[in-house]
């Protein structure tokens, strides 16, 4: 019996966000052919595939345990299969667990230490913006200032898709 602290990304984080991400899981049995996501539903809810084998649509597969979608929830990494609309199909009958993205969110807000944790194995370590050095003004800074500000910054998730404004703001 798996718990998830033995599925990376979370591997190695704190045993009281474990515990609370443990309580919001919802596992559910998904059918050999029967779809893990629906078509551009893959950033709805963390997905961890806990028994069985997932395969896309150009043939790669994933054996649990792996968090199938940690990565693009978070908004810190591309869909894992290929075009993020195609979906993702078990290859034989798997049991898939479930955290809204709002909630796993929410949660990792009340651990600020273990987010970086928890970007850093989604990302393989890589802690700095993706496309920086493709902007002209900050192309030549390099991986160890980025690396530094990306540790230094105040973290607040919101899930892909999830407009967010702030009442009264100026453009602040």
């Amino acid at each position: 019996n798996r718990g998830i602290a033995d599925i990376p990304p979370f591997t190695g984080c704190c045993p009281g966000l474990c515990k609370q991400l443990s309580v919001l899981l919802r596992r559910r049995l998904v059918h050999a052919g029967s779809p893990i996501f629906g078509e551009g539903s893959e950033g709805a809810a963390l997905s961890i595939l806990y028994e069985g084998v997932a395969v896309s649509a150009d043939g790669q597969r994933w054996k649990a345990p792996t968090a199938l979608n940690a990565g693009f929830t978070l908004g810190v990494a591309p869909c894992r299969w290929g075009d993020s609309g195609q979906p993702l199909l078990a290859e034989r009958v798997c049991i898939v667990a479930e955290i809204e993205a709002a909630r796993f969110s929410r949660t990792l807000q009340q651990f600020p230490g273990e987010v970086m944790k928890i970007v850093a194995a989604c990302t393989g370590g890589q802690l700095w913006p993706f496309d920086a050095a493709n902007v002209p003004a900050l192309s030549g800074l390099g991986k160890p200032l980025f690396s530094q500000m990306m540790q230094a910054s105040e973290w607040i998730l919101y899930p892909p898709r999830q407009t967010v404004v702030k009442q009264g703001s100026a453009g602040d």
